[in-house]
C-alpha cells in the first residue's frame, strides 16, 4: 500500500517496479494470510464445524468492509492535503498492525509447534511444570527463527533439522573437522542406527554449525516426532553445558566417540521422561496428535535387516549362531 501511494512521486520505469514489487508483495501476504487463517479456523472449530465457522467469518469481512467503506469516505472528505493524507495513512496502518498483532499474542494454540515445544519442554524439565496453551502463549515469540532450538527464554542452544535425508545425517557424521585432519571416517551410521534400534528417529549434532540433524523413520507418528525435538533440545542443552564455547576452540571440542556418548545419555533420559511428559501435556489441554514440527514435506528413513553369512570358518563378533548376523540398515 505504501509503495503504490509513493509510486507517483517516481519516473515511469521506476513506477512499474515499485508496482511490480507491491504486487508480488501483496500476493505473498494473501497466500500467508489465507493459510494463518484456515488454521486459526480448525483451531477454533473444536466440534468440526469448519464450515459454519468460515460462513460466519465471512459474513463478518463483509460487514466489517461496508463500515471501513463509509468510513473511508468521511475520511477522504476531510483530507486535502499531501501531509494529512500521508499522516492518516501512517495512523491506520499502525492501529491496523497493532490491532492485528495484539489479536496474534491473544490466541492461545493447542498444537506443538517448535517454538512451543521449546517452551514447554524446557519448562518441564527445569521445572516438573506443564504450561498451559495460555501459559504458553505468553511467553511465545512472534518473531522467532525457524529451526531454532532455545532453552526457555535463554539464548540459543542451537538449530535442528527435522525430515532431512538420510545423506544430510551421513554428512554431518563425516565432517567433523578432528576426523578430516586424522582422515578417520568418525562414528559410522551403523552404530548410530544401533543406538536408535528401538526408536523412529535418528539424529546427530554437528559441533562446528551447532546442528542437530534428525531423520525420521517410516510410519512415524506426531507424538514419535515430538520426542525427537524434545531429544535435539535436550542434546544442544547437554552439549552447550559440558562444553560451553560450544566447539569453537579446536582444543576443547568434543570428539566423535563422546557425541555419541552423549547422544545415547539423552535418549535414554528422554526414554524415561517422555512417556509422563506426554501424558501430563494431554491433561493440560495439548493437542499431540497435529504433526505440525514439519514445515516442509520431510523425507522417511526405511530400515531393513539383512543376513550376512560367514564363508569361512572363522567367527567374528558380529556373527550370531549358525554363522549368521542381521544388520540394520
Amino acid at each position: 500500500m505504501i509503495l503504490d501511494c509513493l509510486s507517483p512521486a517516481f519516473p515511469r520505469s521506476a513506477r512499474i517496479l515499485m508496482l511490480c514489487c507491491s504486487g508480488s508483495l501483496r500476493a505473498a501476504c494473501g497466500v500467508a494470510g489465507g493459510g494463518s487463517k484456515a488454521s486459526l479456523s480448525v483451531h477454533f472449530a473444536r466440534s468440526g464445524n469448519v464450515g459454519e465457522l468460515n460462513a460466519k467469518d465471512s459474513s463478518q469481512e463483509t460487514v466489517i468492509g461496508l463500515m471501513g467503506m463509509l468510513a473511508g469516505s468521511f475520511v477522504v472528505s476531510h483530507i486535502s492535503s499531501t501531509w494529512a493524507t500521508w499522516l492518516s495513512l501512517m495512523l491506520l496502518l499502525a492501529v491496523h498492525l497493532g490491532t492485528n498483532f495484539k489479536a496474534v499474542t491473544a490466541v492461545a494454540l493447542r498444537t506443538l509447534n517448535r517454538q512451543r515445544t521449546n517452551v514447554v519442554c524446557s519448562a518441564f524439565l527445569d521445572t516438573g511444570e506443564i504450561l498451559t496453551p495460555r501459559q504458553a502463549a505468553r511467553r511465545e515469540r512472534i518473531f522467532e527463527r525457524d529451526g531454532v532450538l532455545r532453552w526457555g527464554e535463554s539464548r540459543v542452544l542451537g538449530n535442528a533439522e527435522i525430515g532431512v535425508k538420510l545423506t544430510a545425517l551421513i554428512r554431518s557424521l563425516h565432517q567433523s573437522p578432528e576426523c578430516k585432519k586424522k582422515g578417520e571416517e568418525g562414528v559410522s551410521l551403523t552404530e548410530l542406527a544401533n543406538v536408535f534400534q528401538n526408536e523412529k528417529h535418528l539424529l546427530w549434532y554437528d559441533v562446528q554449525k551447532r546442528l542437530v540433524t534428525i531423520c525420521l523413520k517410516e510410519k512415524v507418528s506426531p507424538e514419535e516426532q515430538l520426542k525427537s525435538w524434545v531429544h535435539a533440545l535436550v542434546l544442544a542443552k547437554e552439549i552447550r553445558h559440558r562444553w560451553p564455547k560450544g566447539g569453537a576452540d579446536n582444543s576443547n571440542r568434543p570428539s566423535q566417540q563422546a557425541l555419541l556418548d552423549i547422544v545415547r545419555e539423552t535418549l535414554d533420559d528422554i526414554g524415561m521422561s517422555f512417556t509422563p511428559m506426554s501424558q501430563r501435556l494431554r491433561e493440560a489441554g495439548w493437542d499431540l496428535g497435529a504433526p505440525v514440527l514439519e514445515t516442509v514435506p520431510g523425507y522417511r528413513v526405511g530400515i531393513c535387516s539383512i543376513e550376512i553369512t560367514s564363508a569361512g570358518g572363522g567367527r567374528d563378533d558380529t556373527t550370531a549362531k549358525g554363522g549368521e548376523a542381521k544388520k540394520d540398515i
